[in-house]
Parts: structure tokens; sequence; C-alpha cells
């Protein structure tokens, strides 16, 4: 980060738009994989519960029918 900005180090123009990226992938990454993506994950859990919640009257309704064949 120093060297992309010229805090401490100085700035360097050939170097700078490299750690850039690298600074940003880094932070845009970590979050995603520490907040974004279990928050997903999170949500699809809860909305697949409510979702059979609501189906699990349906489903209950219906007859389960195993055939056996005998050689």
């Amino acid at each position: 980060i120093p060297t992309a900005y010229g805090l401490i180090g100085g700035f360097h123009h050939f170097v700078s738009p490299m750690v850039m990226a690298m600074t940003w992938g880094l932070l845009v990454g970590t979050s995603a994989v520490l907040l974004i993506i279990p928050v997903f994950y999170s949500l699809n859990d809860s909305l697949a519960r409510h979702v059979s919640g609501l189906l699990g009257s349906v489903i209950a309704k219906t007859k389960t029918v195993f055939i056996i064949e005998k050689k």
C-alpha cells in the first residue's frame, strides 16, 4: 500500500498499478470469503427451510408406494 499511494518509500509509476490491483484484490477477496459468502449460504438455508415448511403439508399428503419385485 505505501508504494501504491506514495506514503512510505516513495511512489513508483511502474509498480503502482500492480500494487493497487493486489491490494484491492486482497481486500475484496477477504471480505467476500469472510462476510458475503457465509451470508448467502445462511440466506439460502433459511429460504430452503421456509419453502420446505410451506410445502411440507403438500408433501405430507402424498403417498409413497414401494414396489417389491420377487424373482
